[in-house]
């Protein structure tokens, strides 16, 4: 079968895909924010850390806090929130925390950020380095984009870095999950995870952007599609590139993986 009607074919395929479906949580990202606004503050402001996070919500990956400076000692507020790059509805996560020194910073409050209420799952030494936590709701869903999930308070303690402390898989699943609310559920891992930075620089993690145009180099050739669709197929994604004016597939190699499955259509 010439090498166009396999593509075309894995098109007509891809064309089936639901758009803007609030159940299907592919290409989600768990994100740190720091809100410099709270860390001075013993108490909540509102009642509760997760409450006071609305005042100074953000809507993209341009906006999030992923470091901070400190010399001695300073008071932080950070939080953990799910995003995607439309709007999502879902009822449970699981998550961890990497390798970092608990020294750097000492967490003295910490806890889920549920829309009414919930229930959570942590492992033992949870916050601690290498631990992780599993949190569902009971009733209200989470929703939306760039939601808080999570919050942790503490000092961080310069002596002790620099260094990051970053989400990582739950230590007992190997993963980090995301959990619609269709029963039976349905399992989605996180595609990217942020860190929080003590006087070095912290990582954002941003969402994929599934039905953005662009580039795509698969099987050798350059086609126009969603970067979603790109990605189902093994390929390399360039946003912005048109493949007519600018064809980035003359000058990238084209992925291993998708040398592999074009062998495998033409064995």
């Amino acid at each position: 079968m010439p090498r166009c009607a396999v593509l075309a074919m894995l098109l007509l395929a891809l064309a089936g895909l639901a758009r803007a479906d609030v159940t299907d949580l592919t290409g989600g990202v768990l994100a740190v924010h720091r809100v410099p606004e709270l860390s001075y503050s013993t108490d909540p402001p509102a009642g509760t850390w997760c409450a006071s996070y609305a005042a100074y919500a953000v809507n993209g990956c341009d906006d999030l806090i992923t470091d901070v400076e400190v010399q001695g000692a300073a008071p932080v507020v950070w939080f953990v929130l799910a995003a995607w790059a439309e709007p999502k509805e879902w009822c449970a996560l699981r998550f961890g925390l990497g390798t970092y020194d608990d020294r750097m910073f000492g967490i003295d409050d910490h806890g889920p950020c549920f829309p009414a209420g919930g229930l959570e799952d942590p492992t033992a030494g949870w916050p601690g380095p290498n631990s992780g936590t599993a949190i569902a709701i009971m009733g209200t869903p989470w929703s939306g984009s760039w939601t808080p999930v999570y919050f942790f308070r503490g000092y961080a303690y310069a002596s002790y870095g620099p260094g990051r402390i970053s989400l990582a898989e739950h230590p007992e699943t190997g993963m980090v999950e995301l959990t619609n609310c269709q029963m039976p559920a349905e399992i989605w891992p996180a595609v990217e995870l942020g860190a929080l930075g003590i006087n070095r620089t912290g990582i954002a993690a941003c969402p994929i952007l599934p039905w953005t145009w662009g580039a795509c180099c698969v099987y050798g050739d350059c086609l126009i599609l969603y970067q979603q669709d790109c990605r189902h197929l093994g390929g390399d994604w360039f946003s912005g590139h048109d493949c007519l004016t600018e064809d980035p597939c003359w000058t990238t190699p084209v992925s291993p993986t998708s040398w592999g499955r074009l062998k495998a259509i033409y064995r």
